[in-house]
């Protein structure tokens, strides 16, 4: 198949598919507009983009690229690739390159800009044309919403019955011949034919045959063939065939000059052997912004370490609470800490530990050595401690408590998840501060709500209590039934 090979998508019945993952590519897509886009002037481009399977892809497989001029501009969203990916492994597989129209839109928000970028598609099972009989050498003209009306269909109705589908409308590709036609007065006139598959299906009107002559002529001295899409709609009882191909006047000089040929398709299957193309290029931020985002995410990480270690174990000023804090740094001695306020030692656990159930899930080990009165518990295998100051701030509902800060964390998280360059560092370290934290926060509460005061009830005097309370219900339920009698 020849380099030059190009697949330009149909887009009878496209949809606009918005692009996913634009800000990594924020830079180069500003570059899209004529003019940057401001508060008060947003800007618009409108551009072609081709297709990119990236089967090589770690993060999805079925990943699909747009790019312009060679550059990313954004990913098909992995939901829409889902059912993407095989349409356009197999136009790749056959030698060509896919192409489909694009619209770029730049605003600023917050004194930021931003781009969205939509491609337009059609359905995938209107990827592909009816019939695969066409010339090798075909050069499709590039894809157009208008048309030229084929006329005397009805001669040839036999022969394009044959491609109708059962929906009763499809695309097809046919090919544009010169042909001579006998005209008033006995005068011989030039006239453009439709053929498909190799057999003539009708033919162009005058004023359409000369608008398309002179490049059906180009294309021959080329040796190659004009084709075109074409809108097939029909019946038991009629059929017709609409051109949807650019205007002559609008055909660049890039397309004229290489006749890029339409291919022709590999049988369909599951899978197809298209090349490697993931490239991370675009994920790689700015130096600038990625010192500013690592800065950001050792700060983060300091603050919830930190807060974390309230209820485990000391962070002392200047130690980094991921590092072992007796090591020092690389090619150098461990710097001097700051002064700073004298925190109590870690809450340590019971010496000879008594186990005594509570519950299922809750098991009190007993106190432990530290300020605040620490109490330790076992909650599923798991070992945490409570405070006298955790007693006092979980309320009414302790478990309601922990539900509420961790989606507080969450939310916060979503909202850092939005700043531009380091929001999806702050975002992934509001996640594992709301797991790690929340998780503590949620054995806490079960043990609560079975020691809330931290003076448990031994567990015989819990049996006993429950077993009257059951005796009670039974007598009141038997002195129902002698009313009864």
């Amino acid at each position: 198949m020849s380099e030059q090979a190009l697949y330009v998508l149909p887009r009878s019945g496209w949809k606009g598919v918005p692009a996913a993952g634009e800000f990594f590519y924020l830079k180069k897509n500003l570059s899209l507009f004529e003019r940057r886009p401001t508060k008060s002037q947003p800007a618009e481009a409108f551009f072609d983009v081709t297709l990119v399977p990236e089967p090589d892809n770690p993060h999805d497989p079925h990943a699909v690229s747009l790019r312009h001029e060679g550059n990313i501009v954004g990913y098909l969203p992995a939901d829409v690739a889902a059912g993407y990916h095989l349409p356009v492994q197999r136009i790749v597989a056959s030698g060509a390159e896919v192409r489909a129209s694009a619209r770029a839109y730049g605003q600023v928000f917050d004194g930021k800009p931003d781009v969205s970028v939509t491609v337009g598609l059609p359905e995938p099972s209107a990827f592909f044309p009816l019939n695969s009989e066409y010339p090798a050498a075909v050069s499709v003209l590039p894809y157009a919403s208008q048309g030229y009306q084929v006329l005397k269909e009805e001669d040839h109705f036999e022969h394009i019955f044959e491609y109708v589908p059962r929906s009763g409308t499809g695309m097809v590709i046919v090919t544009l011949h010169r042909s001579e036609r006998m005209g008033g007065r006995g005068v011989m006139r030039a006239v453009v034919e439709v053929r498909l598959d190799g057999e003539a299906a009708g033919e162009l009107s005058a004023v359409a045959s000369s608008a398309l002559l002179p490049v059906i002529d180009h294309a021959q001295a080329l040796g190659k063939v004009v084709g075109s899409w074409a809108k097939l709609t029909g019946s038991g009882l009629a059929a017709e065939l609409v051109l949807k191909c650019a205007k002559v006047s609008t055909l660049e000089d890039d397309w004229l000059r290489e006749m890029p040929v339409f291919p022709r398709l590999v049988p369909e299957a599951h899978r197809y052997d298209v090349p490697a193309a993931f490239t991370d290029e675009g994920h790689r931020m700015d130096p600038a912004v990625q010192a500013k985002a690592a800065a950001a995410f050792r700060d983060l990480v300091q603050h919830v370490s930190a807060k974390a270690a309230e209820h485990s174990e000391v962070v002392r000023p200047g130690q980094n609470p991921l590092r072992d804090s007796g090591s020092a740094a690389p090619g150098g001695s461990k710097p001097e800490a700051a002064p700073a306020k004298k925190r109590s030692a870690a809450p340590a656990p019971p010496a000879n530990p008594t186990p005594e159930p509570l519950s299922d899930t809750v098991t009190r080990l007993g106190l432990g050595e530290g300020d605040d009165r620490p109490i330790f518990y076992s909650v599923r295998g798991k070992s945490v401690h409570v405070t006298d100051k955790d007693r006092s701030s979980a309320g009414k509902n302790p478990r309601r408590t922990a539900w509420i800060v961790i989606a507080c964390v969450l939310v916060i998280g979503l909202l850092l998840g939005l700043v531009p360059g380091i929001g999806p560092f702050l975002f992934l370290v509001a996640v594992a501060f709301a797991w790690i934290g929340g998780v503590d926060q949620l054995r806490k509460a079960a043990v609560l709500e079975v020691d809330p005061t931290g003076a448990a009830h031994p567990p015989m005097t819990m049996a006993r209590d429950a077993q009257d309370a059951d005796f009670d219900r039974l007598g009141e339920e038997n002195q129902d039934l002698e009313d009864d009698r």
